[in-house]
């Protein structure tokens, strides 16, 4: 005789197997622990069959998924059910726009990546070469100079704007690459 098992704590459906016929009384089976004759609903995508006691049902199944609590932090599921029930959403919250800060902090990196390139400490290190009496450090700090004093006169109007709710923020990837866009460099043809 099939039976059909079911985990103690959850009542969700673990597999069928065989019951073994009682040796003592013949026409009578040993029932596994935790198992019924009663057999299962087909489970559908994210579903689970979970036994009752009485009756089989469907319940939602969004175990390793993750959704967010009301603080917006993520919580990866662990139970059974839906975890609507347990306020939790599938829509993952708004992400905060970068803060001018934020802006801030990227075109900097920016600046001081490129001096790196060179050997620089940052864009302030290059730039101090200025009046340097080896003409390629020179005419490198010349360059890094003119491109910090454009960079930043282009972030600080286009941070304005948005401030200003004239366009959209925005995200930190796309401003580096609009202000790479906005203002090229190229290193001067003379090295070190």
């Amino acid at each position: 005789m099939k039976v059909y098992g079911y985990d103690g704590a959850t009542g969700e459906y673990t597999g069928a197997t065989d019951a073994a016929r009682d040796p003592l009384a013949g026409d009578r089976y040993l029932m596994p622990h935790n198992s019924t004759r009663r057999t299962p609903p087909v489970a559908g995508a994210k579903q689970a069959a979970v036994f009752d006691g009485r009756e089989w049902g469907l319940v939602p199944d969004h175990r390793g998924e993750t959704w967010w609590n009301a603080d917006g932090a993520a919580v990866i599921v662990s139970t059974l059910g839906d975890p609507a029930d347990d306020g939790l959403s599938a829509e993952a919250p708004p992400t905060a726009a970068p803060s001018l800060a934020d802006y801030a902090a990227a075109a900097q990196a920016m600046l001081d990546d490129r001096a790196r390139e060179r050997g620089y400490d940052s864009i302030l290190s290059g730039v101090s070469y200025l009046d340097d009496p080896h003409p390629p450090f020179a005419a490198e700090a010349a360059a890094l100079k003119a491109w910090r004093s454009a960079v930043w006169a282009y972030a600080t109007a286009a941070l304005a704007e948005v401030e200003a709710g004239a366009r959209p923020s925005p995200g930190l990837d796309d401003w580096r690459a609009e202000i790479a866009e906005a203002c090229p460099f190229a290193w001067p043809e003379t090295a070190p």
